[in-house]
């Protein structure tokens, strides 16, 4: 192989490694918002509280 060939193919193997570990980096991330209670807006890559729900009340009263 030409050293041309060589560190194309080493500046790919380090592109997917660096790849690789972003990945594992997301994921470490996601898992502790999750496991702190949140949900994790993936667009914005955030971790929000959990929204706060109405609490509905029906009529239990009968005519």
């Amino acid at each position: 192989m030409s050293a041309a060939r060589l560190f194309f193919a080493g500046l790919l193997v380090a592109a997917l490694l660096a790849l690789i570990g972003w990945q594992a980096h997301r994921e470490r991330l996601v898992k502790a918002c999750l496991d702190s209670g949140s949900v994790w807006e993936g667009a914005r890559s955030e971790c929000r509280p959990l929204p706060v729900r109405p609490i509905l009340q029906r009529d239990l009263h009968r005519s």
